[in-house]
């Protein structure tokens, strides 16, 4: 009777447990699938091309059609910060291009999709600005090596490296 008595508490509190996980599991689940949704950019006004054939600094930012949509998919202090942040972050990369880099071209890349780099090797890299999901940033570019987005909060070291 008491082994009797044990096999049936074993069977009731394996079943109990076995239930508890699959409530807990669909529960993660539900929490992944919602925090798991990515927005992209919206895609571009523009359909030309800029060239780059000499060393240079590529800024890009949504042009004012991207901005609206990105505004209506956002809340208003989500948009305002990314406007916020890419106006400071860029205007702060160019002032260090200047002052550290002034051989460095600056070049504003805010009416075109399309970036096409020149290589010393004669071969040309595209980027589509519409495939980069950042809102804003920067391409560092010397012909003799690949385009380089950088990172415009750690812009000094970025082009030290880069350019070096």
């Amino acid at each position: 009777m008491k082994s009797c008595f044990v096999i049936l508490l074993v069977f009731l509190l394996f079943n109990l447990a076995c239930n508890n996980s699959n409530r807990d599991v669909s529960k993660e689940k539900d929490v992944i699938k919602k925090t798991n949704t990515t927005h992209h950019k919206p895609s571009s006004g523009f359909t030309d091309t800029l060239k780059v054939t000499s060393p240079s600094a590529i800024f890009f930012k949504p042009d004012s059609l991207q901005w609206q949509q990105i505004k209506l998919v956002n809340d208003t202090m989500v948009y305002t910060s990314f406007e916020h942040d890419c106006f400071y972050q860029m205007r702060n990369a160019g002032n260090v291009i200047k002052q550290y880099f002034p051989a460095i071209k600056i070049i504003e890349a805010f009416k075109v999709r399309y970036l096409s780099f020149k290589l010393a090797t004669d071969s040309t890299q595209y980027i589509d600005l519409d495939a980069v999901n950042d809102p804003c940033g920067i391409f560092l570019f010397d012909p003799n090596k690949k385009p380089h987005p950088a990172d415009m909060m750690n812009i000094e070291t970025e082009l030290g490296f880069y350019f070096k």
